[in-house]
């Protein structure tokens, strides 16, 4: 099977820097996405520093463990890849990127 690609987008009535302020730790899942139970970063390494890991549980007691691969607060762009998951995922590869939306 090919390389499948998901696009996903919604908007948050927020100032960007605040939605910024969330999703930049790489730790903070478990307090907003309702199927992470808990969250830690190994290796006592911040959740901000590319190459870290984050191991989490799911709220179905799966395991996922997920590698920081870049972060720019520049352009709020983030992305990460699955290392490791009792999950049915393999070469998971996200982005998160945000934009400011404006009523134009």
């Amino acid at each position: 099977m090919g390389l499948q690609r998901v696009v996903r987008s919604c908007v948050v009535d927020a100032p960007i820097e605040r939605v910024w302020e969330v999703l930049r730790d790489f730790n903070s899942h478990d307090q907003w996405h309702t199927v992470v139970a808990q969250s830690a970063i190994e290796d006592q390494k911040t959740s901000d520093r590319v190459g870290c890991v984050r191991n989490f549980t799911l709220a179905d007691g799966n395991h996922v463990r997920e590698m920081l691969l870049s972060l720019s607060d520049k352009d709020y762009v983030s992305t990460y890849t699955i290392v490791e998951a009792t999950v049915p995922l393999m070469r998971y590869v996200a982005t998160v990127t945000l934009k400011p939306v404006t009523d134009g």
